[in-house]
């Protein structure tokens, strides 16, 4: 890896950590409310772990008419099965305590806000757009739709990563080596 590659990696650690730091000290936590799509997606990753497959233990009125959802647990199907696999991983780190298994799912969400910042600083940094680094921090500082949906670990943290990523990797294949800051440092100097 050259040097230059390795200091836009470090700035753009940098900034993803800057990110989170001041996250934590100017954000106060936001509580769950009962109703929370965060406790289907940990009741369908504790049943995973069980070995019961994709089912829930939150009971919707209206599937209750349905005669294959007219018990508990129900079968997970007004929800895609993506989230509550990846909210296995709090839920068995957290030992069977469901209090500790909502708090490791808000440090994972802000794990996931922190890889938002880090993608978004390192494509900025590596196509020379280093001046945006501080807007686009700022932006997701100040987001309160994002203060909503890492405060209570929603499903759109995961999915906004994967598009970002999705969109820098695809904005970075259609550049080709043409668009690379030393393709066109070469070009302008002629």
């Amino acid at each position: 890896m050259s040097h230059a590659a390795l200091t836009r990696r470090l700035l753009a650690a940098a900034a993803a950590l800057a990110l989170t730091f001041t996250w934590l000290a100017a954000r106060e936590p936001l509580p769950h409310h009962a109703a929370s799509d965060l406790y289907t997606h940990l009741s369908v990753a504790r049943h995973l772990i069980q070995g019961d497959g994709f089912v829930n233990d939150m009971v919707y009125p209206l599937s209750l008419s349905f005669p294959f959802a007219a018990h508990v647990p129900q079968p997970l199907v007004h929800r895609p099965p993506g989230y509550p696999l990846l909210m296995t991983l709090p839920v068995a780190f957290a030992g069977g305590d469901p209090a500790r298994a909502e708090a490791m799912a808000g440090h994972l969400s802000l794990l996931f806000l922190a890889l938002i910042a880090w993608c978004g600083a390192a494509h900025a940094v590596g196509r020379g757009r280093g001046d945006v680094v501080l807007p686009w921090l700022a932006v997701l500082l100040v987001n309160p739709l994002l203060q909503m949906t890492v405060g209570w670990a929603q499903v759109e943290i995961p999915t906004a990563l994967l598009l970002l990523w999705l969109w820098t990797r695809l904005r970075a294949a259609a550049q080709g080596s043409a668009g690379t800051p030393a393709a066109r440092a070469a070009a302008a100097n002629g």
